[in-house]
């Protein structure tokens, strides 16, 4: 999300108010922190490289301009979203599931497995190179949450 032009809006789509979305804290700060250090050695380049990489993992699983219930009706649901809407529909009846719905499963499957994997790529293997690199300039690792 950094480098897009962003407008935060302090309302949501039926008018009523609500509070910006937080700001990331940890690695945008820490890039921050870094860079008014002068630390060099590619660690500013490498963090940026790495919030990259964090937010496409993230826009495939979750429309971070859904803030508020409401905004769903203006932005698509991210995959959380669609998997909570057939969850809703196959709970939601006494019959077993439909064919659609069964289709729909189907569809999301492949989905999840590639968004799952590239979390776990990302947390696993780049998460850990840019620990190596803060420790080898002397920094404290950016803690990542187990996938």
């Amino acid at each position: 999300m950094r480098g897009e032009e962003r407008t935060l809006r302090t309302e949501s789509s039926d008018g009523a108010p609500h509070a910006p979305p937080p700001e990331r804290s940890g690695l945008g700060s820490e890039a921050e922190r870094l860079e008014a250090r002068d630390a060099g050695a590619g660690l500013v380049a490498a963090a940026d490289s790495l919030l990259d990489a964090l937010d496409a993992a993230e826009k495939e699983l979750v429309n971070p301009r859904i803030v508020v219930r409401n905004d769903a009706f203006q932005f698509p649901s991210g995959l959380d979203g669609q998997l909570a809407s057939l969850y809703g529909v196959v709970v939601g009846t006494f019959d077993a599931p439909t064919e659609g719905a069964r289709a729909r499963w189907d569809d999301l499957l492949p989905t999840w497995a590639h968004a799952r994997e590239r979390v776990r790529r990302v947390l696993d293997q780049e998460v850990a190179a840019f620990n190596g690199r803060l420790e080898t300039a002397g920094y404290g690792p950016v803690p990542a949450p187990l996938p």
